[in-house]
């Protein structure tokens, strides 16, 4: 991805994270305004020739880790958000499906570790939640860090 890219996907991403930090929730229009975003983005990036104009089937090809985890969201009772799963499907308009896999993968990391040292300091309980998109956030920080050290 652009730097440009990256910038607009890291604040869409920042606002659904503080969201989800103050309300515990995740609106369909938040989640629809960066969805938006992405696809401009995208979209104009098909148009100019800096993306493959094969990379839609890659997006939808995406939108499959959101909708899996809208099912397990379903499957668990709640106890995985259906805001994580409106913001993954919202994230295929910005990265295709191994970035997005990635990008999931470094945030159930982080996730589980902060969800243990929560644990450990007794801030949490086992029955306890947390909200992810926070963690998301953060994982979408250090792979931008990560692609501007692989570019220079």
């Amino acid at each position: 991805m652009s730097t440009d890219k990256w910038i607009c996907f890291l604040l869409c991403t920042g606002i659904l994270a503080r969201e989800d930090l103050r309300t515990r929730h995740i609106s369909l229009m938040t989640a629809s305004a960066g969805a938006l975003c992405g696809a401009l983005i995208t979209g104009a990036e098909i148009i100019t020739g800096t993306e493959e104009a094969g990379a839609v089937l890659q997006h939808l090809t995406a939108l499959l880790w959101g909708l899996g985890l809208l099912l397990l969201s379903r499957l668990s009772r709640g106890a995985i958000g259906k805001g994580d799963g409106l913001c993954f499907c919202s994230f295929a308009c910005w990265w295709n499906a191994a970035e997005l896999f990635t990008l999931l993968l470094v945030s159930l990391v982080l996730s589980g570790t902060g969800g243990a040292v929560l644990l450990f300091l007794k801030k949490r309980s086992l029955k306890g939640s947390v909200p992810f998109l926070p963690f998301v956030f953060a994982a979408a920080l250090i792979l931008f860090v990560l692609s501007l050290c692989a570019g220079a």
